[in-house]
């Protein structure tokens, strides 16, 4: 007789997350994710999906982020976000982002809506100049967040 094999363990586990490009458009003296050094790069949708699959049965996360460097430069930012809704269905997916360039992104606020993922917005300084710059942006999330129903959560980075 054959013995079955053994189908791995899921593991819950509080938080997972992947870098979807190492390139920011900051670069912060004090990044917990080392952007200010310079580092390049996207990662390809498909390696993702590779890495994905490979952990999906394996890990559970409480919470599934998407982050960077920052997430908007990269031009496939919506199909990452579909990609995670898919392989972690039972985790609340977050973007962590500085959404300086979110307006390259005119289908996220409906795929947010449909993947109910949250909008994580990183304020990273606390300067008059700084919060003249972010603004806009806070302004173009409101109106995502009248229109559409998403949810939005404002992370002050710079006192952690």
């Amino acid at each position: 007789m054959l013995a079955k094999s053994a189908m791995p363990a899921i593991f819950p586990i509080e938080n997972l997350e992947i870098h979807v490009t190492h390139s920011c458009n900051l670069a912060c003296e004090s990044c917990s994710h080392y952007s200010n050094h310079g580092h390049k790069g996207m990662l390809a949708l498909s390696e993702a999906e590779r890495w994905m699959e490979q952990w999906n049965q394996r890990v559970c996360p409480s919470q599934f982020s998407l982050v960077g460097g920052e997430p908007s430069l990269h031009p496939q930012l919506g199909d990452f976000i579909r990609l995670a809704s898919r392989m972690w269905k039972h985790s609340e997916l977050r973007i962590v982002t500085n959404g300086f360039f979110l307006h390259r992104h005119p289908d996220l606020p409906q795929i947010l809506k449909e993947t109910a993922a949250c909008l994580y917005l990183s304020i990273h300084q606390d300067s008059l100049q700084y919060r003249e710059r972010i603004r806009p942006i806070q302004e173009l999330v409101k109106s995502w967040e009248q229109e559409y129903g998403i949810k939005t959560k404002y992370y002050q980075s710079y006192s952690h």
